[in-house]
């Protein structure tokens, strides 16, 4: 008979309190994981410590710059950037998961885990909602998502050590929060000693420009009573300030005309640190009466910025254009309170509101509408731009005290304050302390020429011309032969030839509609025989030459405004001589066609608002006339002097 052998069940079954361990391959990439995301949310850190001066992708008005630069960038309270929490949490995670995890995830790591991944889930959903998109913050977050589907996968610890993986898990965040809590303090205190000297320089010129109305200052400013041990640093960003007139001033100004302290604002509605600085100047404003605010406007959208590639603010020009449409159309006003309202969006711009908004000033919504995307509007936008470009911007706020260009990223002291010391320097500085007044209109005028940007302007054969061939003073005009303003400067140009024969006068077309030049709004549709009037001319010219097209500019003089029709054209060709079967010819060629585009295309490159547009050795004279002025007289007589 068979025995039945019994075995020990108890030695056969594993011990239940016996640890599991994870595969390798897991535990091994949720260690390179961690080390990823440490290593985005380290260069980010390093980059907010100041010890990485720049890190690629993270400029100012990038994504990174966006979204960093937020409420949502913040720790609350510490007002510390996120990153530093990025930094010490997956720092510290890598301690227990060397120590504790390749056994099993305790159950106290897996729930701090999925807070992480929460966290994670919801700083995209920011991103994503603000459409600005932080390399190096998707980077660690995506790491985290990958980390905490590595912890779910992992096996439970039998015996749950949770307390002991938390307690370093702790211990190490608060080690390295230390670390970095250190270092933040030692850069502050470092960064508060070279602003103080910025700013102390800096201060004392915005002063000495309203008291002298100093023009033109040389760019190294005056150290006069600096500290003999300024540093390299401080004295390099001194020397890089840009400086301008000491009136230098927007279209709109809020504040008192004769306010001492004159800031100027070079912004973009979509700009975090502009916001920021916004809140600043409005809280001054209210507070004192010797400060005043105009701004201009650098969009970073490429529908108006030609400088920018790509399109970091997408309504930024739709939002620049609505709020010099409501200048326009409601006046200082409109302006100021669609400015505020604007920044009030914090970058959230919905065109209804804005209509609804702009109604409130007395302005028209149809009106408004139609303005806000005019050539006009377009163009003011256009010239600051080009302005903020020529002073050397490279992100917004780019901020003016005085003409003297504020080193607000060098200096981390408030506003407030910078604006009172040198309102207290103006007060009672060493000299008579006399407020700089703006010149008068006549003389504004003039600078306005001079400082201008000089543009080369090539000449062409079918361009009509009076006067030498070569010249020390050109004068180039742009026209629209169907508006009668034009007819108004001509008086002042036949003045200007005759007291300065030697001056080479050439006349290009403009025509104010969208048929011919695509720079005018369809939707204006003012002057309806702009192109033909155009074609005109260059029909004349191919007919004639340069003398058949001067008689038939005479003619365009005294009728071009009220031409109907082609019949009106081929009348005025007869009357001067031209014969009228070529002329018609002419008139619908190719070649008048690519003449009038020519002469469209260049004329955008030189920027100017509209015909007639005046052009003085290459600058433009934006402002022809003044009653009780010879505006044009003291311009040609500064370009014969060579001024």
């Amino acid at each position: 008979m068979a025995r039945v052998v019994k075995t020990d069940q108890k030695k056969q079954q594993p011990a239940q309190n016996e640890t599991p361990t994870q595969s390798r391959p897991l535990w091994v990439a949720g260690l390179i994981l961690l080390l990823i995301a440490s290593i985005a949310s380290g260069m980010l850190a390093l980059k907010q410590l100041g010890i990485i001066p720049t890190l690629p992708g993270c400029g100012p008005e990038s994504g990174c710059g966006v979204v960093t630069g937020t409420a949502w960038g913040r720790i609350p309270v510490l007002q510390w950037p996120v990153s530093y929490l990025g930094l010490a949490y997956f720092l510290g995670m890598i301690v227990p998961w060397c120590m504790q995890a390749f056994h099993g995830i305790p159950n106290g790591l897996r729930w701090i885990a999925r807070l992480g991944v929460l966290c994670s889930f919801g700083f995209l959903v920011v991103m994503v909602s603000m459409d600005s998109f932080c390399e190096y913050c998707i980077a660690s977050h995506i790491a985290n998502i990958a980390f905490w589907a590595i912890v779910e996968l992992s096996p439970r610890q039998k015996a749950d050590r949770s307390f002991n993986a938390s307690m370093s898990l702790a211990f190490s965040i608060m080690l390295i929060t230390a670390v970095i809590a250190v270092t933040q303090s030692q850069r502050q205190v470092a960064a508060l000693v070279e602003g103080a000297k910025v700013e102390n320089e800096q201060v004392d010129q915005m002063a000495q420009a309203a008291i002298n109305a100093a023009r033109n200052a040389a760019t190294k400013p005056d150290t006069t009573g600096s500290s003999s041990n300024e540093t390299q640093d401080a004295q390099k960003a001194l020397e890089e300030t840009t400086v301008v007139t000491a009136d230098f001033r927007g279209r709109y100004l809020l504040g008192p005309k004769d306010a001492p302290v004159k800031v100027v604002i070079i912004s973009d509605y979509q700009c975090p640190d502009c916001y920021r600085y916004e809140e600043q100047i409005m809280k001054i404003l209210e507070q004192r009466d010797d400060v005043s605010l105009s701004v201009k406007h650098f969009p970073f959208s490429t529908d108006c910025n030609p400088y920018m590639t790509t399109n970091k603010h997408r309504v930024a020009c739709q939002a620049a254009w609505g709020a010099e449409a409501a200048g326009i159309l409601g006046g200082n006003d409109a302006f100021w309170g669609i400015h505020r309202w604007m920044f009030a969006q914090k970058g959230r711009i919905d065109h209804r509101a804005l209509v609804a908004e702009v109604a409130k000033y007395g302005v028209d919504p149809v009106q408004f509408n139609q303005f806000m995307r005019s050539e006009d509007v377009r163009t003011l936008v256009l010239e600051d731009v080009e302005e903020a470009k020529e002073l050397g911007i490279f992100f917004t706020p780019m901020i003016f005290i005085n003409g003297v260009e504020l080193k607000w990223y060098s200096i981390p002291s408030s506003l407030s304050s910078t604006v009172g010391r040198i309102a207290t320097a103006i007060a009672d500085g060493t000299n008579d302390g006399s407020i700089q007044q703006p010149p008068d209109a006549a003389g504004k005028y003039l600078l306005d020429w001079q400082e201008g940007r000089r543009r080369d302007i090539p000449d062409a054969e079918h361009v009509l011309t009076f006067g030498p061939d070569e010249s020390d003073l050109e004068a180039v005009v742009w026209v629209e032969y169907s508006s009668d303003y034009l007819a108004k400067m001509e008086v002042d140009l036949d003045r200007m030839r005759d007291e300065y024969p030697e001056t080479k006068l050439s006349y290009r077309v403009y025509p104010i509609a969208n048929e011919c030049n695509p720079a005018v709004d369809a939707a204006i549709v003012k002057y309806p025989m702009a192109c033909r009037t155009a074609l005109a001319a260059k029909a004349a010219f191919i007919v004639g030459g340069q003398e058949g097209a001067e008689q038939y500019h005479v003619w365009l003089l005294d009728n071009g405004p009220s031409v109907s029709g082609e019949q009106d054209l081929l009348a005025g060709a007869i009357e001067v001589g031209l014969d009228p079967t070529v002329f018609m010819e002419a008139l619908e060629s190719p070649e008048a066609s690519a003449m009038v585009a020519e002469d469209v295309s260049i004329g955008r490159t030189m920027r100017f608002r509209g015909p007639p547009a005046l052009f003085v050795n290459g600058r433009n004279v934006s402002r022809t006339t003044l009653e009780g002025h010879d505006i044009l007289g003291a311009v040609f007589k500064a370009a014969k002097e060579g001024k």
